[in-house]
């Protein structure tokens, strides 16, 4: 049993590098996130580079209300995100 096993069967779920590697229809879901995610990010920019203050403050509170929304964090000890 290696450590990736034995790692899964404490917490009973699938070895751990059967989880890592993404199916095909999974890496095509991913990159469609990931361009509907790049092409709204550019889109910003450009609306910012109009340099209209309206926008601009439109822009900064709209990510000031999604973070709120969407960015709740665990604080508990073990249980970040990892990613920061």
């Amino acid at each position: 049993m290696t450590s990736a096993d034995s790692t899964a069967s404490k917490f009973g779920g699938p070895s751990m590098m059967s989880w890592m590697n993404p199916t095909p229809k999974d890496q095509l879901v991913r990159c469609a996130g990931y361009m509907v995610q790049f092409g709204l990010g550019y889109l910003i920019m450009l609306l910012a580079m109009y340099y209209i203050g309206y926008i601009i403050i439109c822009i900064l509170l709209g990510a000031f209300v999604g973070h709120f929304v969407t960015g709740w964090d665990d604080f508990a000890a073990g249980r970040s995100t990892g990613c920061h």
